[in-house]
């Protein structure tokens, strides 16, 4: 199916769960070439930059079942730093979606927003469940590498600078989620049923 749809023909519904980086960038995409979009976020916050942006789309932040089962591709970038994703798409959701819609899950590093999804890689990138075809390949920008690795290195590299000062810095610290066997992060050890030490 044509994202875009053609003369006379519907353009494809498509349905973006989080509004972040991965939310924004499938907004882009999926907008500039003419799909019809809506997209759910936690808060009106997350719109403020992209309301402006993109006449005729849909931004909402409640119950996106509706939109989910209606859709003919669902985007999954919700991302909570330390947690595991939140399991927004069921079962019962992709039953009632059309046969051979998809659902693109990103989220699969912190373990998938789909009840179904499961770590696929990119010479097997998707798989079938529930009629739906479903693309979880972890680390998805390493898919484009070079860009992938130019944004990291922009990241990284002010905290790299920290680090060869041998400075104390406040950020780094709460990035630190596992240190000699422990899990120093609160929300990493509830998630994954560890137990919980302190830094």
């Amino acid at each position: 199916m044509l994202l875009c749809g053609l003369d006379g023909v519907e353009p494809a519904r498509v349905t973006i769960l989080g509004a972040g980086n991965v939310g924004a960038n499938a907004l882009a995409v999926a907008r500039g070439i003419g799909a019809k979009v809506s997209v759910f976020a936690k808060s009106e916050k997350r719109f403020a930059a992209l309301k402006p942006r993109y006449a005729g789309v849909e931004f909402r932040t409640g119950d996106p079942e509706r939109s989910i089962v209606e859709s003919d591709l669902v985007i999954g970038g919700v991302l909570t730093p330390g947690r595991m994703s939140p399991k927004i798409v069921t079962r019962q959701m992709l039953r009632r979606m059309r046969p051979g819609s998809a659902l693109v899950d990103v989220g699969i590093d912190q373990g998938g927003i789909a009840e179904t999804s499961r770590p696929t890689s990119h010479s097997e990138p998707t798989f079938i469940a529930e009629g739906v075809v479903h693309y979880c390949v972890p680390n998805l920008p390493s898919a484009c590498a070079r860009t992938a690795s130019l944004a990291l290195e922009r990241a990284a590299l002010p905290y790299i600078r920290i680090l060869l000062q041998k400075a104390e810095n406040a950020d780094l610290a709460t990035g630190i989620q596992v240190r000699d066997g422990k899990v120093t992060h609160p929300h990493l050890a509830r998630d994954t049923k560890r137990p919980y030490t302190a830094l």
